[in-house]
């Protein structure tokens, strides 16, 4: 008998009440100290207000930036007692790092992350502000809220600018304006228009994308203009359009060996139609020997010749969806799904450097009307990430996966060996998004791999730090990747790219929803990541949780001595849960593995870096249920370091830095002596958090846990735990038989 997956742990779980607080808090300032501070600040950021022209302020609207002292970021400190007062609105912020005046209990101030929020206002409410901050009462709750601001300023065009410009005629950027679509539509863009003609600049807005609280603005203009425009006083951001990366094949060893090996095409169709699979590329040729399990969709339209490297590049993403690496000995596996592939990318077009955004638009389209249970994208601007702020393509993905159900996996781009000094060996642009899983590529599909030293490297920002998430076989130089080629035939050609990792990956997570329909999507990312393999030499940066398996029975096929329980539950705001980890007392001796992963979709904040999603997860990790705090005054037992250190340092900073807050996705594993455990448990904490406030939201958050247990000493654990729990824990049965490898 099969010792399959053990599913319905959330029938183990229950909710738990647990007491908060914490003790006063010592501030750095005294409130006269604060009230002088930012007094001179605000009144200096006046004085450069009074000194610009009227047009560049639509409506009177002025953009501040208020640094949060470093012991003031958590969302408790949120100043919302003074923006009220001061008639000012939130409109986004950025991660920053300041060096306090000073700090509490008279600590020596030092270089710290903080947060730096962009309000909004009128000029006359921030002149009246000005004029009356000095009579400010001490006693009223929105002059103490002036403790948490370390500096107040207005930010010049320069510090708007995110790119390099010269003198040329011509240029084409992406200009980022504090406004919503509905702002937008009724006066920001037409004062925006007027602004512009006023200063005699000469431009043409191309595209418009609106996503939330957010309006990115593709504009032709000339590159001396720049400043000029950054001064409007709603600009967020102004840079450079990039264009599309280069998805020409990177060069491989063997190419005059393509066609040395033809392969035999399976004769049946998908293991499951009710899978949905959408790939986001370049397009197909006419003809090619993967239309039996292909439907095909031109969102370009006619009137272009395609790109040869265009097509080749969507043929490689196809077949890699389909087959994986192809092995040219043996017979092409059964596809788990059909897939459909779009076609969003042509390099022929003549766009005048509009790529992007044209491309962007037509992925939001796919994304707006239809929802896929899989969806694989492999293109993306060339361009690294950057930690002050989300790329349009990152808002607008994001925001379209957040309210659905897809699961994207996204290629992180083949940049690995440029400067990383600079920073452009970074993670491409929409490879960080939170709501998809980033992939990067390994250079062997034996087990003596290592990262692709193309493959770009994380980290992500925060949260979204851990990028890639995963990597996979993507093909080398000495190792190409093999994949069908055009024609009716069946033969092979050669690249290299995490553009074929990442739907390689994808394949994986639809073979497990093809063989176990009731997986549901966060439960396929939970357990893609719970049984990755680490790299013993690389870093986090480099691969991520670890190289994803290839193996569906190493997967969902526990080993003796071994179980694997999903938890696939709800927690409600602001609560707490607890789930216990099935380890029973028969455990006795010898050391016991714990790998746990929790994976979650969250709403994200695009204008808010700092606070990009809105959900986050305090989870605790309580080994032994006779064991107590020696306070004794505590109702739960002692807790212990798994996913962060419960015994470091608790500040809002630490917590996220070390313990994960406001990331979507956790993942460790611990050794712990059998003696140790007694009923172990997770406590699961829900946090809501919007624009860096805390919310009473009541939308429950849907997570999935997978935890892995191993005891070599107590080899029928499976058995043990199967019969203690019989009617709780369900072992998950797949619905046509396991294939002998994932791979073959």
């Amino acid at each position: 008998m099969t010792n399959f997956l053990l599913g319905k742990g959330e029938n183990l779980i229950e909710e738990i009440s647990v007491q908060g607080g914490g003790s006063p808090k010592s501030p750095p300032y005294t409130i006269s100290e604060a009230k002088l501070r930012v007094s001179s600040m605000l009144e200096q950021s006046c004085n450069t207000l009074r000194k610009l022209p009227d047009s560049a302020f639509p409506r009177d609207e002025a953009v501040i930036s208020l640094v949060l002292h470093p012991e003031y970021v958590a969302k408790s400190y949120f100043p919302n007692a003074l923006l009220r007062h001061a008639s000012l609105v939130y409109v986004g912020c950025v991660p920053s790092e300041v060096k306090p005046d000073k700090r509490s209990k008279g600590r020596t101030p030092i270089d710290s992350e903080t947060t730096e929020l962009y309000v909004k206002g009128e000029r006359e409410d921030l002149y009246s502000w000005s004029d009356a901050i000095a009579d400010w009462d001490e006693s009223r709750n929105y002059t103490k809220e002036l403790i948490a601001l370390e500096k107040l300023y207005l930010r010049s065009p320069a510090e708007k600018i995110y790119s390099s410009f010269g003198q040329e005629i011509h240029a084409i950027v992406e200009v980022v304006l504090h406004a919503n679509e509905t702002e937008s539509r009724n006066y920001v863009i037409a004062g925006f228009k007027n602004y512009l003609k006023e200063n005699k600049v000469k431009f043409e807005i191309t595209h418009k994308f609106f996503v939330q609280h957010l309006t990115f603005i593709v504009l032709k203009t000339s590159e001396e203009s720049v400043q000029a425009i950054a001064s409007f006083s709603l600009v967020r951001v102004l840079r450079r359009l990039a264009g599309l990366r280069s998805i020409r094949p990177l060069p491989v060893l063997r190419a005059a060996q393509d066609t040395d090996h033809m392969v035999t095409l399976p004769k049946h169709g998908c293991i499951s139609e009710a899978v949905s699979v959408a790939i986001l590329d370049a397009g197909l040729p006419s003809e090619h020997p993967m239309i039996p399990w292909v439907d095909y969709a031109d969102e370009v339209g006619g009137g272009t010749i395609p790109d040869p490297d265009d097509l080749q590049h969507g043929l490689a993403v196809t077949s890699a969806t389909l087959f994986g690496h192809v092995n040219p000995y043996e017979e092409l596996p059964q596809p788990y799904t059909n897939v459909k592939h779009f076609r969003v990318h042509d390099s022929t077009e003549n766009d005048e450097g509009l790529t992007l955004p044209r491309v962007l638009s037509r992925i939001q389209d796919v994304l707006t009307r239809n929802e896929f249970d899989f969806v694989n994208l492999s293109l993306g601007p060339d361009e690294p990430i950057v930690d002050d702020d989300i790329h349009v393509w990152t808002a607008v993905i994001d925001d379209c996966l957040s309210r659905n159900g897809s699961l994207m996996t996204v290629a992180v781009g083949n940049n690995g060996e440029s400067d990383g000094a600079l920073g452009l060996n970074r993670i491409q642009v929409p490879s960080d998004c939170v709501n998809a899983l980033g992939i990067g590529a390994c250079n062997s599909n034996t087990f003596l791999w290592s990262p692709a030293p193309y493959s770009a490297v994380g980290p992500g920002r925060r949260p979204g730090w851990v990028k890639p998430e995963l990597v996979a076989f993507g093909g080398s130089i000495a190792e190409p990747f093999l994949y069908l080629g055009a024609g009716s035939d069946s033969s092979l050609h050669q690249t290299q790219g995490t553009s074929f990792a990442a739907p390689v990956v994808l394949r994986i997570a639809s073979a497990l929803r093809a063989h176990f329909p009731d997986l549901s999507n966060l439960a396929t990312a939970a357990l893609l990541i719970n049984t990755a393999t680490p790299h013993s030499d690389a870093t986090r940066t480099e691969v991520g949780w670890g190289r994803v398996c290839e193996d569906l029975n190493e997967m969902v096929v526990c080993r003796d001595g071994e179980i694997r329980v999903l938890y696939e539950g709800e927690v409600s705001p602001t609560r707490w849960i607890r789930a216990p980890i099935p380890v029973p007392p028969e455990v006795e001796s010898g050391m016991v593995t714990i790998v746990a992963t929790l994976y979650f979709k969250s709403e994200v904040d695009v204008n808010s870096p700092s606070n990009y999603t809105g959900s986050g997860i305090e989870i605790v990790f309580r080994p032994h249920d006779q064991k107590f705090p020696p306070e004794g005054n505590s109702q739960h037992p002692s807790s212990a370091s798994f996913f962060g250190n419960p015994g470091g340092s608790q500040t809002e900073l630490n917590l996220r830095r070390d313990a994960f807050k406001w990331e979507n996705c956790m993942h460790s594993s611990k050794n712990k002596r059998a003696s140790s455990l007694s009923n172990p448990c997770f406590d699961i904490h829900h946090l809501t958090r919007s624009e860096g406030q805390p919310i009473a939201s009541q939308e429950n958050l849907r997570f999935a846990l997978v935890v892995s247990i191993a005891a070599s000493r107590t080899r029928n654990l499976y058995d043990i735990v199967v019969q203690r729990y019989r009617g709780i824990l369900e072992p998950l049965t797949p619905i046509v038989e396991l294939p002998i490898e994932l791979n073959a």
